[in-house]
This record gives C-alpha cells, sequence and structure tokens, in this order.
C-alpha cells in the first residue's frame, strides 16, 4: 500500500518562527539540594551565559551573573578551572569573563587566552581582574604594564591601608 505524499506546510501557508527560550530561567530556578545540585547549577549557568543570548531580559541576565559570581565561593577550583576551559573561546559575555578574572590564573587564564572582546570589554575585565590576572590579560595583549606610581597608588587602597594598620598593631 502507498501513502501519498503530504507536503507540509500547505502552499501559501507563512511560517514566523516563535521561539521562547526559558532555559536560564529554568536552570535558576533548579532546587539545590547539595552541593553537587549546587555545582551542577552553577556549570549550567555558566555554559548558558556563554553562549549568543541577544533576547534575555536584562533583569534575569543581572541575575544569573549574580548567581554565578556568589555562586563561585562555593565551587572547588578544579571544577572552576575546568568550566573557564569548557567554555574558551565561546564566551564573549564580558561581566561573565570578568567573573572568571577576579579568580586565579590557573582558572582564568583559558578563558582569557581565548575572549572574544572589544576593547570595552577588555576594560571591564581589567577593572574586575586580580593583579596576576591582569598581569596576565597585558602580556597576551601586549600592553605594557602600568606605571609603578600607578601600582603604588592602588596599593594604598582603604582596604589595604587598614591591613597594614591592622598588622602594626
Amino acid at each position: 500500500m502507498r501513502v501519498p505524499a503530504w507536503h507540509w506546510p500547505p502552499a501559501g501557508w507563512d511560517w514566523i518562527e516563535v521561539r521562547f527560550d526559558d532555559r536560564l530561567r529554568t536552570v535558576m530556578t533548579q532546587p539545590v539540594g547539595d552541593a553537587h545540585d549546587r555545582t551542577v547549577r552553577w556549570r549550567q549557568l555558566v555554559d548558558l551565559l556563554s553562549r549568543p543570548h541577544d533576547a534575555i531580559d536584562p533583569a534575569l541576565l543581572d541575575a544569573a551573573l549574580t548567581m554565578v559570581r556568589t555562586g563561585m565561593r562555593s565551587i572547588s577550583r578544579p571544577i572552576r578551572a575546568a568550566t573557564a576551559r569548557s567554555i574558551a573561546g565561546r564566551a564573549a559575555e564580558p561581566r561573565l569573563i570578568a567573573i572568571f578574572a577576579r579568580d586565579k590564573l590557573e582558572v582564568a587564564a583559558p578563558l582569557l587566552a581565548a575572549a572574544p572582546l572589544d576593547q570595552e570589554g577588555w576594560e571591564l575585565v581589567m577593572a574586575a581582574a586580580s593583579d596576576e590576572v591582569a598581569a596576565f590579560v597585558r602580556t597576551i595583549r601586549g600592553e605594557a604594564a602600568p606605571p609603578a606610581a600607578a601600582r603604588r597608588r592602588s596599593s594604598r587602597s582603604p582596604r589595604s591601608s587598614s591591613r597594614r594598620a591592622a598588622s602594626t598593631r
């Protein structure tokens, strides 16, 4: 028996592609029962944020980035490093890369070495970067180190001067 060939959609039908992507919201609302669940959710958030996301609600994006930043504290260094390696070359969200730039160089280096950022993105990353990460970024970008006077000024921040004062007591 032969089945007639159907042509779908019928001629004359115009299709509008509608896509509602709620993956980010779904991951953000997953229940977290233990450290494993917390790690899985954190890695999923990082993965989703590393993908193109032009149509994401800015408030949702900000909340997801906050969850990644605050959740990072409870994620072991090897997991953070593996996650950074897994998104290297793909992550183009400067705020996500800046979160990793606050971490140890061994965690952030693969991600930073492959980051497809413009000048504004690099400025955001450098503003958040730890000293060792900032030195690494300057090296891979071929930039000169900041003048010694600028380094001395940054070492005299209120936070570091309060540490010196406390250590002399």
